[in-house]
């Protein structure tokens, strides 16, 4: 099931590392078409958008999953929010030199919070729910409430109730999902619907039971990947812009 030497499931960092080898890929392409000018109407026109759904909402139900391994997911969300607070004033400071990258609550904000709450609802409320009822519930929750940054809930896109106007007239909201008009960010991943996610993975890993050849599998350059994302993830755009800027200066 796992090394001698390892507690890892290596499906986890086998998925994880494809998931966010997508990340990466999306990055890139979106850096050459919104920060380089390069003309790409495939792009644009929705691969871009299906490449950051699966990637993002994957590592996020990965992310969930993985909690279920955590010596204390308390500290290691406290620490995860606190890596995104540095991309946050990281993105802040490139703002002043004209890269608009800038990122107010992001994937790793969501990720870093999402741990905090299981931590603080694993032992005397999530762990006396039945796995297969959370992972069910969880879904329904993250359909329910995806369209929140529209202003309703319902069923994904589909409206049921539309949620009251103020809600979206107070900045500082919009990790909620409560988004402002004026309102931009270069990641965007708010409590609603994604906190749901996380914990539909956190019920799922409980409710599966899958056969060791299957816990087990691995392809070493992609799960590699997938044990260092953390550190990945915060370097890999900066070294994206860095090169794509390096090949367009010598091309110009």
């Amino acid at each position: 099931m796992t090394d001698k030497n390892s507690n890892r499931y290596h499906i986890i960092d086998l998925l994880r590392g494809l998931l966010f080898i997508a990340v990466v890929i999306y990055h890139a392409l979106f850096d050459l078409v919104y920060m380089f000018g390069v003309n790409l109407p495939w792009f644009s026109g929705g691969v871009g958008r299906i490449l950051q759904i699966v990637g993002a909402c994957g590592l996020i139900l990965i992310s969930g999953m993985s909690s279920n391994f955590s010596r204390s997911n308390l500290k290691r969300g406290a620490k995860v929010f606190m890596y995104g607070m540095a991309l946050t004033v990281g993105t802040l400071v490139l703002e002043a030199f004209g890269i608009e990258l800038f990122i107010w609550f992001g994937v790793l904000h969501l990720i870093g919070v999402s741990g905090i709450v299981v931590g603080a609802l694993e032992d005397k409320f999530l762990s006396r729910i039945p796995s297969a009822v959370g992972a069910a519930v969880s879904a329904l929750l993250f359909a329910f409430t995806y369209g929140v940054s529209d202003g309703f809930v319902g069923l994904f896109k589909v409206p049921l109730i539309k949620l009251p106007t103020y809600l979206y007239s107070h900045p500082g909201l919009e990790w909620l999902g409560f988004v402002t008009k004026t309102f931009s960010s270069g990641d965007f991943f708010p409590i609603f619907p994604n906190l749901f996610l996380f914990l539909a993975g956190y019920f799922l890993w409980k409710a599966i039971k899958l056969p060791d050849k299957i816990l087990s599998a691995k392809l070493a350059p992609v799960n590699f990947v997938g044990r260092h994302t953390l550190v990945i993830y915060i370097l890999h755009q900066p070294v994206i812009y860095g090169i794509l800027w390096l090949v367009f200066l010598c091309i110009s």
